[in-house]
């Protein structure tokens, strides 16, 4: 059985931190990724990316539009939805999926479809009339996904490893 719950802070922020690190691993371009998740997670937590994810969460609370939740699978934690809201200067709200993680024990039961799903209907019940999502270019499942909810790729990033990555 499925269940949502507001993300705590203080007890959920090992859970949060894991997650991301999940997502970042899986959409880092390859020259950055290790074939060590290990050593990719312990780099990961122990830089200020991890510092940033926190603080970036606990400012987006201040508003009472974003969404920020723990899904439970036989309550047990099953992934994060986190999604966040901006005025932008067109006047238009833009709802901004920032996570969306499934745990690997828990993924290929359809809870990610069913999170995109909420993510699309909270954000329009919040005001938003764009929802947008990014992925990496070699994070085949999110952009399966995405695509499958009708999103469409409107800006590319390019870049060019000039070094190796900071971690064996």
């Amino acid at each position: 059985m499925l269940s949502q719950r507001p993300i705590n802070l203080q007890e959920d922020q090992q859970l949060v931190l894991d997650l991301v690190c999940q997502a970042s691993y899986e959409s880092v371009p390859a020259w950055l990724r290790s074939e060590n998740y290990r050593a990719y997670h312990d780099f990961w937590v122990n830089s200020s990316l991890a510092g940033d994810v926190i603080r970036d969460l606990r400012g987006s609370l201040e508003d009472d539009r974003t969404i920020a939740e723990v899904w439970l699978e036989d309550n047990k934690p099953a992934g994060i939805l986190w999604v966040s809201f901006t005025d932008s200067p067109y006047k238009v709200v833009i709802a901004r999926v920032r996570d969306l993680v499934v745990a690997p024990q828990h993924q290929r039961r359809g809870i990610g479809t069913l999170m995109m799903k909420a993510a699309e209907e909270l954000a329009r019940e919040r005001g938003a009339r764009v929802l947008r999502a990014e992925t990496g270019v070699e994070n085949n499942a999110s952009q399966v996904m995405y695509g499958n909810h009708g999103f469409r790729v409107v800006s590319l990033v390019y870049e060019k490893a000039l070094e190796d990555p900071p971690f064996p």
